[in-house]
């Protein structure tokens, strides 16, 4: 862990954890920088997450709150060596008074001042997150699937194993927006018309709509 003073608090993977330290300014202090939530949290915290999987954000609210606090959960998207000297896509989720609290924090990391991806209420970084990864291991997968079937592969071109591969992490994806809505509708601090919100509910309508088609 490393201690600093102030209000304000950063739990991140290990690996993330030092280069996001790294580019805030000394004006801009941190309570604790950690890979694990501390068991005694400062009263009024603002904790900006990036640890916490999707179901377990309404259990980490409702603590935060219990402190007088306020929660961002957050997430980087497609992490690069160059970040740590240009800034990294982030995408954020929580109530608008946490999200323009934790602006001087989020500035600091986007490549510019306001450029993270405001996604939603508390789950909407978790939401995003999740879904680059899932399009990460998807882009993986189709290389291979090209090797297999390149000059040199050993497979060949037909439709129909295409398409499983094209639609290898949708099931992932549905299930995901769900858990969201749920995340959502418990947390009670999304705007209406939020990018995750309508993401998700345009997901699962559209396969309803297959569905009954």
């Amino acid at each position: 862990m490393i201690d600093m003073a102030g209000s304000v608090g950063l739990l991140a993977p290990a690996d993330l954890l030092p280069r996001l330290v790294a580019r805030l300014k000394q004006d801009s202090p941190l309570a604790f920088a950690a890979s694990e939530l501390p068991a005694a949290l400062p009263q009024g915290l603002l904790l900006l997450d990036a640890t916490h999987a999707l179901p377990d954000l309404p259990g980490l609210l409702a603590k935060i709150h219990a402190a007088g606090g306020e929660l961002i959960d957050f997430r980087v998207l497609f992490d690069h060596p160059a970040a740590a000297e240009y800034g990294w896509m982030i995408a954020v989720g929580g109530s608008a008074q946490a999200q323009q609290l934790a602006a001087p924090w989020l500035d600091q990391w986007a490549p510019l001042p306001s450029g993270w991806l405001r996604g939603g209420g508390t789950g909407a970084g978790c939401l995003f997150g999740t879904l680059s990864q899932f399009w990460a291991l998807q882009q993986s997968d189709v290389v291979q699937w090209l090797a297999d079937r390149g000059p040199h592969g050993i497979a060949a071109f037909d439709p129909v194993s295409w398409q499983e591969q094209a639609g290898k992490y949708v099931p992932d994806a549905i299930q995901l927006a769900k858990d969201y809505l749920v995340v959502e509708e418990q947390a009670g601090n999304a705007p209406a018309l939020s990018p995750a919100s309508m993401m998700c509910r345009t997901l699962l309508a559209s396969v309803q709509a297959s569905s009954s088609a």
